[in-house]
């Protein structure tokens, strides 16, 4: 006849296997998150930047076409002006597909950013979960060894 420990000590020694590996996926998870974090900011930054590139670049052609007052009466006819010089503008085109480019890579960014905190939450979770087997499991040997 086998021993009644058998099953828990292999029980015990999966748990302990788990609980020794995850604080070492935690902290790596952690770090992963933290360099999304970089990213996002640096994505964000770089966005801003070129954003900053548009609206000098636009500003520059609606000062152009502001200071043409008399051949552009009217507000109107001087925002359709600047329309018209926008869409053949190659400058301000370029930093418009660079503003599109950028604003794509902030969502790629934030949303690895997302992914890194749930996957945190998930480990964080899971290591709860295992803490309350190891206390289940260390309550049942305390009674399989007080019935001796």
């Amino acid at each position: 006849m086998g021993s009644p420990f058998a099953p828990q000590l292999t029980e015990i020694d999966a748990v302990k296997a788990t609980l020794l590996r995850q604080p070492t996926e935690l902290h790596g998870a952690r770090l992963t998150a933290a360099d999304a974090a970089r990213d996002v900011a640096a994505a964000k930054k770089r966005l801003q930047e070129v954003e900053a590139d548009f609206g000098d670049r636009l500003a520059e052609i609606t000062a152009f076409v502001a200071a043409e007052k008399e051949t552009f009466p009217n507000e109107t006819a001087r925002k359709a002006e600047v329309r018209k010089r926008g869409k053949g503008d190659v400058e301000l085109q370029r930093c418009e597909a660079a503003k599109r480019a950028h604003e794509g890579d902030v969502l790629k960014s934030e949303m690895r950013r997302t992914q890194a905190d749930l996957d945190v939450r998930r480990l964080e979770d899971e290591q709860r979960s295992w803490r309350s087997r190891l206390d289940a499991i260390q309550c049942e040997v305390s009674l399989l060894v007080a019935g001796r």
